[in-house]
This record gives C-alpha cells, structure tokens and sequence, in this order.
C-alpha cells in the first residue's frame, strides 16, 4: 500500500525539503499541502496544494477539497 501524505506548514523551506524527498520515494502516491501562504507544489507526483490555516474550523476544510471522482 502506498502512502498518501498531508503536509502543513507546506510553503516552508523544511516541508519543501520533505515534499520533494518523500516525492522521490515510491511509497507515497500523493501529498497534500496546506499553509497560511500561497505555494505551488511542483512535484513528479500527484499533489495538491492548498491555502488553509489549520486553526479555523474543519468544516471549513471540507469546502476546499475537491469532490471524489466517480
């Protein structure tokens, strides 16, 4: 089973470093990032990333991620 990874604090230099590596492995499959501060993730995988405070309510959360393909 391959994992699937959520980063906060994504657009720092550390979690950067760490998407990048955890990208080039092939146990991980797709990383999600969040932060307060916009950032692209450019990774050989698939990722999404998304501007988000981790403080505010989860409902909140819900509303941004995409809806499951079917």
């Amino acid at each position: 089973m391959k994992l699937r990874v959520a980063i906060t604090g994504a657009a720092g230099t550390l979690r950067k470093c760490s998407s990048a590596g955890l990208a080039q492995t092939r146990i991980c499959e797709f990383i999600l990032g969040l932060d307060i501060r916009p950032r692209a993730l450019e990774l050989p995988i698939p990722a999404l990333f998304l501007r988000y405070d981790i403080t505010m309510p989860w409902g909140e959360f819900a509303g941004l991620l995409p809806l499951p393909r079917h």
